[in-house]
């Protein structure tokens, strides 16, 4: 009977030691799909651990630098540039991805001679096709100081504003002008001419521009008198320039 009792044992031993095998086999492989990355500035991509069938496998991430980039259940988001690990941990076992986050995303614009784009004008609102082509000159300004820097595309009068919002190049807003102004988050664009002049003023948020104000001015003589207007209403020339300077005054002339 005790011999029996040995024998049941020793089987019961031998069936979990063939079942252990496998299943600790299969938790010890993991590979990532992707083990070098390069993104732009604000762009997400997903990376997946794998098991030994190529399955998704479920492990914790962690970023090196979350300054640099994010990283949640797989899904990187680049915060600014430079290079960051994001690792992968399943049953005790880590795999790594590098990550370069760079943030010349402006050079997809630049490269591309005969893109178009549709984007809306500065004096109506009405979306308009641009063509890269047209313009050949470009600068460089971080319009909402979140240290991802928008382009501005020019050939005077014309000039077009781009920014990279989500992953995409996202084009901002379109028009003649007789100068592009920025003071602190506000880009102010000039329209008209030196006796009569629209000046519109921006902000850049979430990928779009929202106009918060727009101010005519005319000292041309078809009129009788000056006219100062402030959202299509009536100001005096001191209250006028009171609004006026406080987007204007000490403004940095970028074109």
């Amino acid at each position: 009977m005790k011999k029996k009792k040995n024998f049941i044992v020793l089987i019961a031993i031998a069936l979990l030691f063939i079942l252990a095998v496998p299943v600790s086999a299969a938790s010890g492989t993991m590979k990532l799909n992707r083990t070098q990355v390069s993104m732009y500035v604000t762009e997400s991509t997903t990376i997946r651990a794998l098991d030994s069938r190529g399955k998704t496998k479920s492990a914790s991430w962690r970023s090196s630098n979350t300054r640099i980039a994010t990283v949640k259940n797989g899904v990187i988001t680049a915060k600014k540039a430079g290079t960051v690990t994001i690792t992968a941990t399943s049953n005790g076992v880590k795999r790594s991805c590098k990550v370069t986050v760079r943030s010349d995303w402006y050079q997809k614009v630049l490269r591309s001679y005969g893109a178009s784009y549709r984007v809306r004008n500065n004096w109506d609102g009405k979306l308009t096709t641009v063509y890269r082509r047209n313009f050949s000159r470009y600068r460089l300004i971080d319009i909402n100081n979140d240290g991802i820097k928008e382009l501005m595309l020019h050939n005077y009068p014309w000039a077009v504003f781009f920014t990279y919002y989500k992953g995409k190049v996202t084009p901002l807003i379109y028009g003649s002008t007789r100068g592009a102004y920025l003071k602190g988050q506000y880009l102010t664009i000039k329209t008209g001419t030196s006796s009569e002049n629209i000046c519109r003023t921006y902000i850049l948020q979430n990928g779009k521009v929202k106009q918060i104000i727009n101010y005519f001015h005319t000292t041309s003589s078809a009129y009788p008198v000056p006219i100062y207007e402030v959202n299509g209403k009536r100001y005096s020339k001191t209250a006028f320039f009171k609004v006026y300077n406080k987007y204007m005054n000490n403004a940095k002339l970028l074109f």
